[in-house]
């Protein structure tokens, strides 16, 4: 056993340091075997069968920022930085590549439930409420215009921006879950299982571009542009109070009382295969029901909120002018002076009130988790965007963990190790489980220095009520 305790070590010590990667849904925790309400929202099938009688979720917490753009100016800043909304200050421009930020990314999740009906069967209620705000594809070139009014281009050039997309939502969920064991259970069990969530938009703001194409001056702090497709949308400034008024707290307050008005559903919904050799049906120290191999698959937020019209609005910009940094912002701030001055700039604008729909961060989760020996486990958890970027939507980029763990009842503590598409990189954080608490990491180096792209934290607490232990041997295997 002393070999794998090793091995752990020496993993967390060379990657610690290493780059950051998107957050993992609590990757060091959900993955063990003794946290079945925390492993639900990777797969709701893997939670049928196991030792929890009734677990009960107190509270949990989660809130990251990441980029690309740059390396994290301070983990300690973003708070202040999201107050001003200027998150995107966090971290520091290396380069003139198109960048992907999500800062923040927040869940909390309030009370909830999972029951055992019986050795087959399990069902679970759960709340929450999460924050997104996303940029993709963006151009730096065009955000510093923006934001440095006044700022002069270094030199003269062309560029052609894309489908790019920023989106910021905030929506509750109620979720209701079932898994069931529909083979086994034996040396070999299948369970599958699906989560299905009632979803209340409580506000979203949406710009998403279909092209332009920006010609810079050099030594001039305009830009002229052609070709523009850009679309804008927004339940907080809409209709007639956007005409007059703009976005203001009062809007929002509105916005966060009659979210009820905007409601959609969602689904997670997987499967799961358990090999479970006879000797650990007789081992005290496995964990969860005592398998030696666990892989599985999940789609995980398949669904979309829809925005009623009379709170809803669409904004589409068509055509060519010439715009300025100081123009853009200080415009910006008023709907109604915003359309004056691409007006004066010789653009069309088109304002629409319909139902609208944001779609959530669909993902596919492939999961294998393997004991090594005893209380030891490897673990490799894939994550896959499904989500279209080009819609009203967010989404999450793609990654991949390894996270070896030491997991018993009382105590766990894992190290995910993950290469995320978001920059490239590769970073290692840390989850541990004492009892009922429970809190960990995606990036231990971000508390400790200015050199990574991101952070991301966790901490909550369930209490787990576990089922009397059988004596009698199972005695019954599948060939």
């Amino acid at each position: 056993m002393r070999c794998y305790r090793v091995i752990f070590c020496l993993l967390a010590a060379i990657l610690v340091g290493r780059e950051v990667a998107i957050g993992q849904r609590y990757l060091g925790i959900a993955t063990d075997g003794w946290s079945a309400i925390n492993t639900l929202y990777l797969n709701p099938a893997n939670v049928a069968g196991r030792e929890e009688k009734i677990a009960i979720n107190l509270f949990s917490f989660d809130l990251g920022a990441y980029s690309n753009i740059g390396k994290l100016g301070s983990a300690g800043n973003l708070f202040g930085e999201i107050g001003k909304r200027s998150a995107y200050n966090l971290f520091n421009n290396s380069g003139n590549k198109n960048f992907n930020t999500i800062a923040p990314d927040a869940e909390i999740r309030g009370p909830g439930v999972l029951i055992s009906i019986d050795n087959r069967n399990t069902i679970a209620i759960t709340t929450g409420f999460r924050a997104i705000n996303q940029v993709t594809n963006f151009s730096p070139v065009l955000y510093n215009s923006i934001t440095t009014p006044g700022n002069a281009a270094s030199a003269s050039g062309t560029n052609t921006f894309g489908n790019f997309n920023w989106t910021s939502h905030m929506f509750s969920q109620v979720g209701f879950s079932w898994s069931t064991v529909v083979l086994g259970p034996a040396t070999h069990q299948i369970n599958v299982g699906v989560t299905a969530h009632y979803l209340a938009g409580v506000g979203y703001t949406s710009l998403r571009g279909a092209n332009m194409n920006v010609e810079y001056t050099k030594g001039s702090d305009s830009f002229y542009t052609k070709n523009t497709s850009i679309e804008y949308a927004s339940n907080i400034a809409t209709g007639a109070d956007m005409l007059g008024n703009g976005i203001d707290a009062s809007k929002m307050l509105t916005s966060l009382v009659e979210f009820s008005n905007n409601s959609g559903l969602s689904a997670d919904f997987g499967v799961s295969y358990f090999y479970r050799p006879k000797e650990n049906f007789k081992e005290d120290n496995t964990a969860g029901n005592g398998y030696k191999l666990r892989v599985s698959a999940a789609v995980t937020d398949l669904g979309y909120i829809t925005y009623k019209g009379d709170k809803n609005a669409e904004l589409a910009v068509a055509g060519k002018g010439y715009i300025t940094g100081n123009g853009l912002l200080t415009s910006s701030r008023n709907f109604a002076d915003f359309s004056k001055y691409m007006v004066e700039q010789n653009f069309k604008l088109s304002h629409f009130v319909y139902d609208l729909s944001i779609y959530l961060p669909t993902s596919l989760v492939l999961m294998a988790d393997y004991q090594l020996k005893n209380r030891w486990y490897l673990n490799l958890t894939y994550q896959k965007n499904l989500m279209n970027r080009p819609e009203y939507a967010n989404s999450y980029p793609d990654q991949i963990s390894i996270i070896p763990r030491y997991d018993s009842r009382v105590f766990s503590i894992g190290i995910p190790i993950s290469y995320s598409t978001l920059n490239n990189g590769i970073k290692a954080g840390f989850g541990i489980r004492y009892s009922a608490f429970f809190a960990g990491t995606d990036n231990l180096l971000s508390f400790i220095s200015s050199s990574t792209n991101g952070f991301g934290f966790y901490v909550g607490a369930n209490v787990p009520i576990f089922k009397a232990k059988e004596n009698d041997e199972i005695d019954e295997f599948d060939p």
